[in-house]
């Protein structure tokens, strides 16, 4: 039977969350790989056994809403007959690149996996909170700088810079040593996690800690990274060959047109889903797949670096959430659609339905809160004009008494 979870914790095939529009689902394909036929086929299974709702997060994680506690079991039975290697506990990620990226620094994906199989062994991920997670980045064109972890691991072209904390920038460098001695750090530090309790995430962790993962690895600084970007447009692979990038409209799309997108995809590709709520297309030369993103286009994905889709992150929402105040998606689109001369130039908007500011991006952000009295602005490491906050008001206020009356 599949243990039905409320919010605060992840969902997984094997523990569904209750949601505002039933049970959701999250899909962490191995390294993100799927084949257009698993896409496809992942689709088909979310219209047939859910709402027809499909997300990736911005983390990278396949969603799929609206199921019931009746039907979860068959979907997670057609995701097992599709042969999707999906993976629960602890999240462990690495770059949607990794290994193939022509600008990577080492491939991240033997430490990740070693990580990964040292978790399981020694049973860890019943004994940790929720949400923590480990990221395992080798750098490359789409790095993690931009993706919050409890624990970094991270090359820096003399080996790997173990890390602590939630943000990049505010992570507590712990050192630096060859793979083996990275992992081993790594574990220690998942270890201490473990032991410290369920509430405990990495930036709680004491200096005791990291003095004891630390033992073996030298003393480093924070490896250098350029800042992280949408996985959108064409990227270089070794060998010559490109990866084409979309991302789905603030992180949603109907599960029939996902499919048809999935169908436009010649069958020999690899598909890896990528943090920022995309998806990459492996190895096609740079002259191919023009009816891809043709059909790509014609089904509402990302695929233009300087869509401004791009500047907006959205939680799940109302009447997805039964926490959210606001339709988040609804707000963003109509703020694209008819305002987009006020998105600030530099930084993110997040529109957030409650003061929880699930999806959250990393670095500058303005973001609009709803709450049951109205909604409110929280402004971070950035300027926010009196336009784009009163426009924002506007769009947002109309919506506030109507979810009073219903609560």
């Amino acid at each position: 039977m599949n243990a039905i979870y409320r919010r605060g914790a992840c969902p997984s095939l094997s523990s569904p969350m209750q949601t505002g529009d039933g049970l959701l689902v999250r899909i962490n394909p191995k390294f993100g790989n799927l084949s257009p036929r698993q896409l496809a086929g992942i689709a088909a299974a979310a219209e047939r056994h859910g709402n027809g709702v499909l997300e990736i997060t911005s983390r990278g994680s396949l969603q799929v809403r609206g199921l019931s506690p009746a039907s979860v079991a068959s979907f997670g039975e057609d995701i097992a007959a599709l042969g999707v290697d999906a993976l629960s506990g602890v999240q462990i990620g690495v770059g949607p690149l990794a290994g193939l990226d022509a600008s990577e620094i080492a491939d991240p994906r033997p430490l990740a996996e070693a990580v990964r199989i040292a978790v399981v062994e020694r049973d860890l991920s019943a004994l940790l909170a929720p949400k923590v997670s480990v990221v395992v980045d080798g750098g490359g064109a789409l790095n993690l700088s931009g993706v919050m972890a409890d624990i970094r691991v991270e090359a820096d072209g003399e080996g790997w810079v173990v890390m602590a904390g939630g943000g990049r920038e505010d992570a507590r460098v712990v050192g630096r040593g060859n793979a083996e001695s990275a992992v081993a750090a790594a574990i220690s530090l998942i270890e201490a996690l473990a032991a410290s309790g369920r509430e405990t995430r990495g930036r709680d962790l004491q200096a005791e800690a990291l003095s004891r993962a630390g033992k073996s690895l030298e003393s480093s600084k924070r490896p250098e990274r350029p800042a992280s970007v949408a996985p959108v447009g064409s990227f270089a692979l070794k060998g010559g060959a490109i990866a084409r990038g979309f991302a789905l409209s603030f992180g949603q799309m109907r599960a029939s047109a996902l499919s048809e997108f999935a169908e436009a995809i010649d069958p020999c590709h690899e598909i890896r889903l990528a943090p920022g709520k995309g998806l990459l297309v492996i190895g096609s030369p740079a002259d191919e797949d023009c009816g891809m993103v043709a059909a790509a286009e014609r089904l509402g994905l990302v695929t233009r670096a300087d869509d401004p889709r791009l500047r907006i992150v959205t939680c799940a929402g109302a009447p997805n959430c039964a926490s959210a105040f606001l339709p988040t998606r609804d707000i963003a689109a109509r703020l694209v659609r008819n305002h987009p001369e006020t998105l600030p130039a530099e930084g993110m908007v997040h529109v957030s339905g409650c003061a929880k500011q699930c999806a959250k991006p990393a670095g500058p952000s303005l973001s609009l809160i709803g709450a049951a009295e109205g909604c409110g602005f929280v402004a971070e490491g950035m300027e926010a004009g009196t336009e784009i906050r009163r426009v924002l008001s506007a769009l947002a206020t109309p919506h506030i008494p109507e979810r009073r009356r219903s609560a």
